[in-house]
């Protein structure tokens, strides 16, 4: 937390980004709740009466950590050896993970977000895509069934499918 506090934080993981091909931040915390409420204790110690640490503050902090590596969050030492172990591991099999295939690296969200759909092809997303003129992911809340059904190439399993994953969101 005084890392977080004084920026240090980010500064080690823009070293680490740079340094290394996969790079990790491992974040020790039994109780992330505990841990703010002991940084504020300090900050009112210290007489910054004014600052106060919030969970927004650190899930802010997380999410900028995001953007330079990877962080861990652990609950001790022991926890992170194992992590380490399984991380370095499968980092260095030279296996390809990625969720979605590159083909689903497209402009529009909303065929992005049909294509991830067990079930629903690149083509098929396209096709509904087009055919309703949805460009974003809000224009997904109003299409209905039939619709769906409507468009040729999009049968009834395809659009039960479709309209489950909106519905679930």
């Amino acid at each position: 937390m005084s890392s977080l506090l004084h920026n240090k934080i980010f500064r080690q993981a823009n070293e680490i980004e740079k340094n290394y091909k996969h790079s990790y931040l491992f974040i020790i915390t039994e109780d992330i709740k505990s841990d703010i409420d002991k940084v504020n204790f300090a900050l009112r110690y210290k007489m910054y009466e004014k600052a106060y640490f919030t969970i927004q503050n650190y899930y802010g902090a997380y999410a900028s950590l995001c953007q330079i590596t990877i962080p861990v969050v652990v609950k001790d030492y022991k926890e992170a050896w194992v992590m380490m172990d399984y991380i370095f591991s499968k980092t260095d099999d030279n296996k390809r993970r990625d969720i979605s295939p590159p083909e689903f690296k497209v402009d529009n969200p909303v065929i992005t977000y049909l294509a991830s759909i067990r079930g629903v092809n690149l083509s098929k997303a396209s096709l509904v895509s087009r055919a309703l003129a949805l460009e974003n992911l809000e224009d997904l809340l109003s299409v209905d069934y039939y619709q769906l059904t409507r468009i040729k190439g999009i049968g009834d399993v395809t659009a039960k499918k479709i309209i489950k994953a909106i519905k679930e969101v």
